[in-house]
């Protein structure tokens, strides 16, 4: 069945379409901000949708479902959160100062491999619940832990331990 496609212009900065200004299915085209809507009917309320284009700045939500592929460089301007869990992996890099940085009040674990990968400052507050290392992975001018990443659990110390630490539980020998 044809159907002729009505569309109405705006050359006005900032100028969007109302419910009552489009019938349903026609759209609008704002050639100032280069943004299309369209007059959605939906089962409680019509409403004015914008129409996803390149280089568009989205104001509102953007829901994606299925795999997404980014190529290029990624700017986050305010928070991202995750449900559920979250993987990644960088691949050949020669310099980076900062891969990722966490701040939460409670992190199951963090698993980190390679060699120099991880690097534990102030702002990270306890590293294990109830504890005081957060002193002891202060941030300073050299790495103050070291781990070996051929042994499990082996963890290096590159510096003197001042204060103290409580353990709430067995861990062997302390040499």
């Amino acid at each position: 069945m044809a159907q002729v496609i009505k569309l109405k212009r705006s050359a006005v900065v900032g100028k969007t379409p109302v419910t009552s200004s489009l019938e349903l299915g026609e759209l609008a085209v704002n050639t100032a901000d280069g943004k299309i809507y369209l007059h959605r009917s939906g089962s409680s309320d019509d409403t004015i949708q914008s129409v996803l284009t390149t280089d568009a700045t989205i104001t509102g939500s953007l829901k994606l479902s299925g795999s997404q592929h980014i190529s290029g460089s990624v700017e986050v301007m305010d928070n991202i959160n995750f449900e559920g869990d979250i993987s990644g992996s960088l691949g050949s890099t020669s310099s980076f100062d900062r891969v990722i940085s966490l701040n939460t009040a409670s992190i199951g674990y963090l698993i980190a491999t390679g060699s120099n990968f991880a690097v534990f400052d102030a702002e990270t507050g306890s590293f294990a619940s109830g504890s005081d290392l957060h002193a002891i992975l202060a941030e300073s001018s050299s790495y103050l832990v070291n781990a070996d990443t051929s042994s499990l659990g082996k963890v290096t110390l590159t510096s003197d331990i001042t204060g103290s630490i409580t353990s709430t539980g067995s861990f062997g020998k302390i040499l």
